[in-house]
Protein backbone atom coordinates (compact mmCIF):
# COMPACT_ATOMS: atom_id res chain seq x y z
CA UNK A 1 0.00 0.00 0.00
CA UNK A 2 2.85 2.51 1.17
CA UNK A 3 4.72 1.87 -2.25
CA UNK A 4 1.35 2.32 -4.39
CA UNK A 5 1.14 5.70 -2.22
CA UNK A 6 4.57 6.68 -2.73
CA UNK A 7 4.73 6.23 -6.78
CA UNK A 8 1.47 8.29 -7.18
CA UNK A 9 3.36 11.25 -5.11
CA UNK A 10 6.59 10.95 -7.36
CA UNK A 11 4.00 10.62 -10.87
CA UNK A 12 2.64 14.10 -9.38
CA UNK A 13 6.20 15.70 -8.83
CA UNK A 14 7.47 14.21 -12.16
CA UNK A 15 4.45 16.51 -13.99
CA UNK A 16 5.10 19.30 -11.95
CA UNK A 17 8.88 19.10 -12.76
CA UNK A 18 7.86 18.53 -16.40
CA UNK A 19 5.44 21.95 -16.47
CA UNK A 20 8.00 23.87 -14.62
CA UNK A 21 10.60 23.03 -17.25
CA UNK A 22 8.21 23.63 -20.09
CA UNK A 23 7.73 27.54 -19.05
CA UNK A 24 9.87 29.62 -22.13
CA UNK A 25 11.95 32.18 -20.66
CA UNK A 26 10.86 35.73 -20.66
CA UNK A 27 12.97 37.97 -23.56
CA UNK A 28 14.58 41.14 -22.30
CA UNK A 29 12.88 44.63 -21.01
CA UNK A 30 13.81 46.98 -24.18
CA UNK A 31 12.76 50.29 -23.46
CA UNK A 32 13.84 51.68 -26.71
CA UNK A 33 13.39 49.82 -30.32
CA UNK A 34 15.02 51.39 -33.66
CA UNK A 35 13.98 50.79 -36.70
CA UNK A 36 16.37 50.90 -39.56
CA UNK A 37 15.42 51.90 -43.25
CA UNK A 38 18.40 50.57 -44.82
CA UNK A 39 19.47 50.21 -48.68
CA UNK A 40 21.61 48.07 -50.56
CA UNK A 41 23.84 51.17 -52.12
CA UNK A 42 24.39 54.23 -50.62
CA UNK A 43 26.36 55.58 -54.03
CA UNK A 44 23.63 56.38 -56.72
CA UNK A 45 22.57 58.36 -60.31
CA UNK A 46 19.87 59.46 -61.36
CA UNK A 47 17.84 56.55 -62.94
CA UNK A 48 19.05 54.06 -60.55
CA UNK A 49 16.12 51.39 -58.55
CA UNK A 50 17.31 51.52 -54.63
CA UNK A 51 16.58 48.13 -52.75
CA UNK A 52 15.12 49.92 -49.23
CA UNK A 53 14.68 47.32 -46.26
CA UNK A 54 12.67 48.25 -42.96
CA UNK A 55 14.13 46.34 -39.79
CA UNK A 56 12.75 46.65 -36.17
CA UNK A 57 15.30 46.09 -33.69
CA UNK A 58 14.61 44.46 -30.37
CA UNK A 59 11.65 44.97 -28.93
CA UNK A 60 8.74 44.78 -25.99
CA UNK A 61 5.32 44.41 -24.99
CA UNK A 62 4.33 45.34 -29.17
CA UNK A 63 0.82 44.43 -29.32
CA UNK A 64 0.52 46.92 -32.64
CA UNK A 65 2.19 48.82 -34.86
CA UNK A 66 1.73 51.43 -37.40
CA UNK A 67 4.47 53.28 -39.89
CA UNK A 68 4.39 55.75 -43.13
CA UNK A 69 7.00 55.54 -45.73
CA UNK A 70 8.18 59.20 -46.33
CA UNK A 71 9.49 59.91 -49.44
CA UNK A 72 11.93 62.31 -50.22
CA UNK A 73 12.38 64.43 -52.87
CA UNK A 74 15.10 63.31 -55.25
CA UNK A 75 13.58 59.92 -54.95
CA UNK A 76 10.27 58.23 -56.45
CA UNK A 77 9.17 55.31 -55.17
CA UNK A 78 8.44 52.17 -57.36
CA UNK A 79 4.83 51.38 -57.59
CA UNK A 80 3.73 47.82 -56.47
CA UNK A 81 7.35 47.15 -54.76
CA UNK A 82 6.08 47.66 -51.30
CA UNK A 83 5.71 43.99 -49.25
CA UNK A 84 5.57 42.59 -46.25
CA UNK A 85 8.65 39.89 -45.36
CA UNK A 86 7.74 36.42 -45.83
CA UNK A 87 6.64 34.63 -42.26
CA UNK A 88 7.00 38.10 -40.37
CA UNK A 89 2.90 37.81 -39.33
CA UNK A 90 3.61 34.58 -37.99
CA UNK A 91 6.92 34.67 -36.87
CA UNK A 92 5.42 37.91 -34.65
CA UNK A 93 1.75 36.63 -33.87
CA UNK A 94 -0.03 39.41 -35.05
CA UNK A 95 -3.69 38.92 -36.33
CA UNK A 96 -2.52 40.82 -39.76
CA UNK A 97 0.44 42.31 -40.75
CA UNK A 98 -0.38 44.67 -44.18
CA UNK A 99 1.31 46.61 -46.59
CA UNK A 100 -0.83 49.54 -47.70
CA UNK A 101 -0.01 50.50 -51.48
CA UNK A 102 -2.08 53.58 -51.80
CA UNK A 103 -1.12 55.22 -48.17
CA UNK A 104 2.66 53.58 -48.39
CA UNK A 105 2.35 52.25 -44.62
CA UNK A 106 3.40 49.21 -42.78
CA UNK A 107 0.60 48.03 -39.67
CA UNK A 108 -0.55 45.07 -37.65
CA UNK A 109 -2.35 44.43 -34.44
CA UNK A 110 -2.23 41.14 -32.18
CA UNK A 111 -4.68 39.95 -29.91
CA UNK A 112 -3.60 36.72 -28.24
CA UNK A 113 -0.38 38.35 -26.67
CA UNK A 114 2.58 41.25 -27.37
CA UNK A 115 5.48 40.37 -29.48
CA UNK A 116 8.97 40.37 -28.15
CA UNK A 117 12.17 39.53 -29.50
CA UNK A 118 15.98 40.24 -28.22
CA UNK A 119 16.93 40.28 -32.23
CA UNK A 120 16.02 42.43 -35.29
CA UNK A 121 13.00 41.87 -37.01
CA UNK A 122 12.61 42.25 -40.74
CA UNK A 123 9.27 43.81 -41.48
CA UNK A 124 9.05 44.61 -45.26
CA UNK A 125 10.84 45.87 -48.10
CA UNK A 126 10.44 48.40 -50.88
CA UNK A 127 12.01 50.49 -53.77
CA UNK A 128 12.62 53.65 -55.06
CA UNK A 129 13.82 55.29 -58.55
CA UNK A 130 16.53 58.09 -58.50
CA UNK A 131 14.60 60.60 -60.14
CA UNK A 132 16.21 62.24 -63.48
CA UNK A 133 17.97 66.04 -63.07
CA UNK A 134 18.39 65.31 -59.18
CA UNK A 135 21.71 65.75 -57.35
CA UNK A 136 22.26 65.57 -53.98
CA UNK A 137 21.20 63.46 -50.95
CA UNK A 138 18.65 61.51 -49.81
CA UNK A 139 17.30 59.30 -47.27
CA UNK A 140 13.66 57.60 -46.27
CA UNK A 141 12.35 58.27 -42.97
CA UNK A 142 8.79 56.60 -41.30
CA UNK A 143 6.57 59.16 -40.14
CA UNK A 144 3.12 58.55 -38.30
CA UNK A 145 4.67 55.94 -35.71
CA UNK A 146 2.37 54.19 -34.16
CA UNK A 147 2.80 51.52 -31.47
CA UNK A 148 0.93 49.72 -28.67
CA UNK A 149 0.91 46.85 -25.77
CA UNK A 150 -2.14 44.74 -26.92
CA UNK A 151 -2.85 43.48 -23.40
CA UNK A 152 -3.19 47.10 -21.68
CA UNK A 153 -3.73 49.22 -24.47
CA UNK A 154 -0.48 51.77 -23.26
CA UNK A 155 0.59 53.27 -25.80
CA UNK A 156 4.50 52.46 -26.33
CA UNK A 157 5.76 54.80 -29.45
CA UNK A 158 8.03 56.83 -27.18
CA UNK A 159 10.15 54.16 -27.62
CA UNK A 160 10.51 54.04 -31.12
CA UNK A 161 13.40 56.01 -33.11
CA UNK A 162 14.23 55.63 -36.87
CA UNK A 163 17.42 55.60 -38.31
CA UNK A 164 17.86 55.90 -42.24
CA UNK A 165 20.38 55.42 -44.64
CA UNK A 166 21.43 58.18 -47.23
CA UNK A 167 21.80 58.04 -50.59
CA UNK A 168 24.31 60.00 -52.32
CA UNK A 169 23.61 60.70 -56.20
CA UNK A 170 25.49 62.72 -58.50
CA UNK A 171 28.66 62.40 -55.89
CA UNK A 172 27.54 66.01 -54.50
CA UNK A 173 28.81 64.97 -50.54
CA UNK A 174 26.44 66.85 -48.49
CA UNK A 175 26.03 66.53 -44.84
CA UNK A 176 24.05 63.82 -43.63
CA UNK A 177 20.78 65.18 -41.44
CA UNK A 178 21.09 64.62 -37.70
CA UNK A 179 20.82 61.02 -36.95
CA UNK A 180 21.28 59.90 -40.63
CA UNK A 181 24.46 57.93 -41.59
CA UNK A 182 27.44 58.78 -43.86
CA UNK A 183 26.54 58.17 -47.91
CA UNK A 184 30.42 57.66 -48.05
CA UNK A 185 30.63 54.14 -47.08
CA UNK A 186 30.72 51.07 -49.22
CA UNK A 187 27.16 50.23 -50.41
CA UNK A 188 27.92 46.68 -48.97
CA UNK A 189 28.26 47.57 -45.68
CA UNK A 190 25.23 50.58 -45.90
CA UNK A 191 22.76 48.03 -43.19
CA UNK A 192 25.71 47.30 -41.00
CA UNK A 193 27.20 51.14 -40.74
CA UNK A 194 23.46 52.67 -40.11
CA UNK A 195 22.96 49.84 -37.38
CA UNK A 196 26.31 50.94 -35.62
CA UNK A 197 25.70 54.50 -36.02
CA UNK A 198 22.40 54.57 -34.56
CA UNK A 199 23.29 52.49 -31.84
CA UNK A 200 26.32 54.79 -30.51
CA UNK A 201 23.94 57.50 -31.00
CA UNK A 202 21.35 56.04 -28.42
CA UNK A 203 24.19 55.27 -25.81
CA UNK A 204 25.13 58.91 -25.88
CA UNK A 205 21.64 60.04 -25.74
CA UNK A 206 21.66 57.86 -22.44
CA UNK A 207 24.08 59.86 -21.39
CA UNK A 208 22.56 63.32 -21.65
CA UNK A 209 19.80 64.82 -19.36
CA UNK A 210 16.46 65.01 -21.23
CA UNK A 211 14.50 68.81 -20.49
CA UNK A 212 11.47 67.83 -22.67
CA UNK A 213 10.16 64.80 -24.34
CA UNK A 214 11.95 64.01 -28.66
CA UNK A 215 8.90 63.32 -31.51
CA UNK A 216 8.68 59.67 -31.74
CA UNK A 217 9.96 60.06 -35.52
CA UNK A 218 12.65 62.19 -34.48
CA UNK A 219 15.83 59.96 -36.06
CA UNK A 220 17.35 60.22 -32.69
CA UNK A 221 16.94 57.64 -30.50
CA UNK A 222 14.78 58.07 -27.05
CA UNK A 223 17.17 59.54 -23.90
CA UNK A 224 16.87 57.78 -20.57
CA UNK A 225 13.89 59.90 -19.83
CA UNK A 226 11.71 59.29 -22.40
CA UNK A 227 12.77 55.46 -21.54
CA UNK A 228 9.81 53.51 -19.89
CA UNK A 229 10.72 52.28 -15.68
CA UNK A 230 12.36 48.95 -15.02
CA UNK A 231 10.90 46.13 -16.04
CA UNK A 232 7.63 44.47 -15.32
CA UNK A 233 7.83 41.05 -13.35
CA UNK A 234 7.13 37.99 -15.21
CA UNK A 235 4.17 36.24 -15.20
CA UNK A 236 6.34 33.02 -15.68
CA UNK A 237 8.10 33.98 -12.32
CA UNK A 238 4.85 33.80 -10.36
CA UNK A 239 3.45 30.51 -12.16
CA UNK A 240 7.01 29.26 -11.29
CA UNK A 241 7.01 29.78 -7.79
CA UNK A 242 3.11 28.75 -7.62
CA UNK A 243 3.74 25.07 -8.98
CA UNK A 244 7.03 24.82 -7.07
CA UNK A 245 4.86 25.59 -3.63
CA UNK A 246 1.99 22.89 -4.98
CA UNK A 247 4.87 19.97 -5.85
CA UNK A 248 6.40 21.12 -1.89
CA UNK A 249 3.00 20.39 -0.17
CA UNK A 250 2.01 17.38 -2.28
CA UNK A 251 5.15 16.07 -1.07
CA UNK A 252 4.45 17.14 2.63
CA UNK A 253 1.01 15.77 2.63
CA UNK A 254 1.92 12.18 0.93
CA UNK A 255 5.06 11.88 3.54
CA UNK A 256 2.28 12.44 6.16
CA UNK A 257 0.13 10.07 4.97
CA UNK A 258 2.73 7.08 4.71
CA UNK A 259 3.86 7.76 8.15
CA UNK A 260 0.22 7.48 9.43
CA UNK A 261 -0.51 4.18 7.26
CA UNK A 262 2.41 3.13 8.55
CA UNK A 263 1.62 3.57 11.76
CA UNK A 264 -2.07 2.33 11.40
CA UNK A 265 -0.57 -0.84 10.11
Amino acid sequence: MNKRIFSVILCVLLVAVTALSAIPASAASHESTILYVTTDKTDAKPGDVLDFTVTMGPVSELGTLQMTLSIPEGLSYVEGSGKITDGARELMGFDTLDWTEVSLMINGVASAANYESDTDTVLGSFQCKVDEGFEGTASVQLGNLEFADCQTWDMITDRFSVAASVVNVGGTGGTPAEGETSATQPAATSAEETKAAATETDATSATAAATQPASASSTQAPTTAQKNPSPKTGDNDVLFIGLALIALALLGAGVTFIKKTGKNN
